[in-house]
């Protein structure tokens, strides 16, 4: 199909040169014999008349051809990365109903040890995860895939994130699952959270994948909070790792900048370095306050969650970059607009204090050109 499109292509190249040709030819012999006196002034424009009427069509035909297969060389390469697309979709799917199934199976292995309420939440738990593996083996039509809606290339980072949240969902699952003796009702009703979690999750995937459906990056309650923002307010994409926050009469440099992702949702982190040590800085797109932190004792955070769960993290330091890094993390408030924030990475946990400020109250410098 292809060859075909590079046909087209290549027939239209022909034909507006041969166009051209014959064009250069006919109005130079024109010309010559008018020069001559061989040819009346009627003749000559005569001559340009039949000209026209039948090389001009040659060329717009050629031009037509040409832009065609232009247009279908494009389509033909869309189709290509589609295609792709959804093969890579199909192994990886068939990863996830694996890890569901065995998620699955491990539950249903340790149901069978305990009785009363962590039984019931483990019923509820295999449950969940049965029904995600039957919709994770459901077969994609061909008529469904040929017809979605394109992707963008965030759009296909975004379905990356879901993967990689639901691989580390369902593995942590099996993890906690595993073993043999009593389990608390708390340890099965976050089990049941993360199946719960994980069928959410693929539900949005598939929802972006098939129908091209995006979440807003900002929560519905953040976007309730967020009033009219300040002039001149930053987007916390633009700063990098090499600028600068001030706050008051203190400056801060960005060592990192880390990228949130959950459930369609997305904010940001930085990393700041200043001469009290290392801070915090929290901030969702489009709000008019961000999160001001230090690090903090985990025995120190306040003790009422209000959001909890795992995300994918982009981090984009001034020693490297690195993507799809899954952190499990908890928001914990206090009185006092006393805020915590924990994290649990790959290397160990991490705790921060701090409050809400105004994003009025911030500077923000950008890295210089060649700072990273």
């Amino acid at each position: 199909m292809a060859s075909g499109f590079n046909s087209g292509r290549t027939l239209g190249t022909v034909l507006m040169i041969t166009g051209a040709a014959l064009a250069i030819v006919a109005v130079a012999w024109l010309g010559v014999n008018a020069a001559s006196g061989d040819l009346e002034p009627g003749g000559f424009v005569l001559g340009l008349f039949f000209l026209m009427l039948f090389i001009l069509p040659l060329l717009l035909v050629g031009y037509y051809i040409r832009q065609r297969g232009a247009a279908e060389a494009v389509q033909e390469s869309t189709f290509e990365d589609r295609c792709r697309l959804f093969e890579r979709d199909r192994i990886t799917r068939q990863t996830l109903r694996r890890e569901a199934t065995r998620a699955a199976t491990v539950v249903g292995a340790r149901l069978g040890q305990l009785e009363g309420e962590s039984a019931d939440l483990l019923r509820q738990t295999q449950q969940t995860l049965d029904g995600l593996a039957e919709g994770m083996a459901q077969p994609v039509a061909e008529a469904d895939w040929l017809h979605a809606a394109s992707l963008s290339a965030q759009d296909v980072r975004d379905k990356e994130r879901y993967d990689d949240l639901l691989l580390a969902g369902l593995r942590r699952i099996q993890e906690t699952a595993g073993g043999s003796g009593p389990m608390e009702p708390a340890t099965a009703k976050a089990l049941l959270e993360l199946a719960r979690s994980a069928d959410r999750q693929f539900a949005l995937r598939q929802d972006l994948l098939l129908r091209g459906r995006r979440l807003p990056s900002v929560s519905p309650i953040h976007l309730l909070r967020a009033t009219i923002p300040e002039r001149g307010q930053v987007d916390p994409e633009s700063l990098r790792p090499g600028g600068a926050v001030s706050l008051d009469t203190a400056d801060y440099l960005v060592t990192a900048h880390l990228t949130y992702f959950v459930e369609g949702r997305s904010w940001h982190g930085l990393v700041l370095r200043g001469e009290e040590g290392e801070r915090r800085l929290q901030l969702q797109p489009g709000a008019d306050r961000a999160l001001f932190m230090e690090a903090a004792a985990l025995a120190s955070l306040p003790d009422t969650v209000e959001e909890s769960g795992s995300a994918s993290v982009s981090v984009d330091s001034l020693s490297g970059r690195a993507e799809g890094v899954v952190v499990d993390y908890r928001f914990n408030v206090g009185g006092a607009d006393r805020v915590g924030w924990w994290e649990r990475w790959p290397e160990g946990e991490k705790g921060f204090a701090g409050q809400w400020i105004l994003m009025s109250d911030l500077q923000f410098w950008p890295a210089a050109v060649g700072s990273e």
